[in-house]
């Protein structure tokens, strides 16, 4: 059982000016566009499946909201599938506007604390919901049923198991309203959260799948990027 993940370090220098609105979009168009370059990786990225990627913000934030053009920034991608990070790495290292990819492999480890570092996204299945997205007018238990069911789906599909995790000792949604962004004219609406985690042996490895490929939906757009706390 695979208990690690891959971490690209990439260096960027951006060509416009992005607002912090549009920078899930900018980033995951950006890799998209590199995808392109490998056969695998363009075949992985036309599927319809989760993606077990998940990538940051650029570094430093910006206090203003705006990413400047000509100014050099850096984000993070955690990829489960060392196949994937290897052939997203050179891909990456061919775009103009990329200046360095780093790789490391980083260990699953004892986690306590998991805090959200990007907008994380949760859809509700259930149809009587005008929105589809959680928010924070809607109950703390259906949050957590759909993180919970969410990762259950990400850990059966990557170690062939059938099991319903239930890893959160408790939740601390962190911002007073849900967090809006574009993506392809319209909006998606999140959230910033703290949970404690559980410390038996499959919630910790439930949590450390959170770090490798993202907590919640829509990793591929940088949702749901997270430190435990002692990474800051």
């Amino acid at each position: 059982m695979q208990k690690h993940y891959y971490r690209l370090t990439c260096k960027i220098k951006l060509v416009h000016n992005v607002s912090l609105n549009d920078l899930n979009e900018y980033i995951s168009n950006m890799i998209n566009k590199s995808m392109i370059r490998d056969s695998i990786l363009k075949e992985r990225h036309s599927e319809k499946n989760i993606k077990f990627y998940v990538f940051s913000n650029l570094y430093p934030f910006e206090i203003d909201k705006q990413y400047k053009k000509d100014k050099e920034y850096s984000f993070y991608i955690n990829i489960f599938e060392q196949n994937i990070a290897l052939r997203l790495k050179n891909c990456l290292e061919q775009e103009e506007y990329i200046e360095e990819v780093g790789l490391k492999i980083c260990n699953f480890k004892p986690i306590k604390i998991l805090s959200s570092h990007s907008t994380c996204v949760s859809q509700l299945s259930n149809t009587q919901y005008n929105n589809r997205y959680w928010t924070k007018e809607k109950s703390i238990g259906l949050l957590l049923k759909a993180i919970n069911s969410n990762i259950s789906k990400k850990y059966n599909l990557l170690y062939d198991e059938k099991e319903n995790i239930d890893f959160i000792q408790s939740i601390t949604v962190k911002n007073q309203k849900n967090i809006a962004f574009n993506y392809k004219s319209g909006k998606i609406l999140g959230y910033q959260v703290s949970l404690v985690i559980k410390d038996d042996p499959l919630s910790q490895l439930a949590a450390n799948l959170c770090m490798a490929v993202g907590l919640g939906e829509k990793n591929s757009l940088g949702c749901g990027f997270c430190w435990d706390k002692k990474e800051g």
